[in-house]
């Protein structure tokens, strides 16, 4: 890693043939903040040849802060009119892409994230909650605006900002004794991911 004026910056090197992957690649992930406090996740690919890349980002927020308690009741809204079943709990998609009218994974109008997170609907059963991919409705290719999640409590707002088709959405169903920041200690949906 390596300390940036405004953040910092963590890289990989993987070498061809790593993983059973073709090419050389250098993976940069830069966290930096500008002047109004506000947070950004770049993720940059390095390669010599062509080959598979799926940038992920999996840190886990809750906008009332570290060891504050559920995070369900933080509003979050996404702009994706399809998601992506699942077999089983696995997590593992089926292939179809489902339309979310009428289903607890509406999230097109904001609402508190735990809102509908107990409905009787298998989705949701088999990950204990959301662990799905949201198919996004990108109005063109390049970087968009997807997703806002807002906390009542703090004021703190997170807009997620991509130029990726998918995004998940991990509501921390398994978290269970995690210590996090200053020693609290975390449990299931304390936190959420995306």
């Amino acid at each position: 890693w390596e300390e940036l004026t405004d953040g910092i910056r963590f890289s990989l090197y993987s070498p061809d043939g790593e993983g059973g992957f073709p090419g050389n690649i250098r993976v940069i992930t830069d966290y930096r903040f500008n002047e109004d406090n506000e947070l950004s996740v770049l993720h940059y690919v390095e390669t010599d040849c062509a080959t598979y890349i799926n940038m992920t980002n999996h840190a886990y927020f809750n906008l009332n802060g570290a060891g504050s308690g559920s995070a369900m009741e933080q509003i979050l809204q996404i702009r994706a009119s399809h998601y992506t079943p699942v077999i089983d709990a696995k997590s593992i998609p089926t292939g179809e892409i489902a339309s979310v009218d009428g289903t607890p994974f509406d999230f097109r109008e904001a609402k508190p994230m735990g809102r509908d997170i107990e409905q009787a609907n298998d989705q949701l059963s088999y990950g204990h909650g959301y662990d799905h991919n949201f198919v996004l409705d990108k109005e063109r290719a390049g970087l968009e605006k997807i997703a806002t999640a807002y906390s009542t409590k703090s004021g703190i707002k997170m807009d997620v900002i991509t130029d990726c088709i998918g995004m998940q959405l991990y509501t921390a169903n398994f978290i269970q004794g995690q210590k996090v920041q200053g020693g609290a200690v975390c449990k299931e949906r304390d936190a959420f991911c995306l």
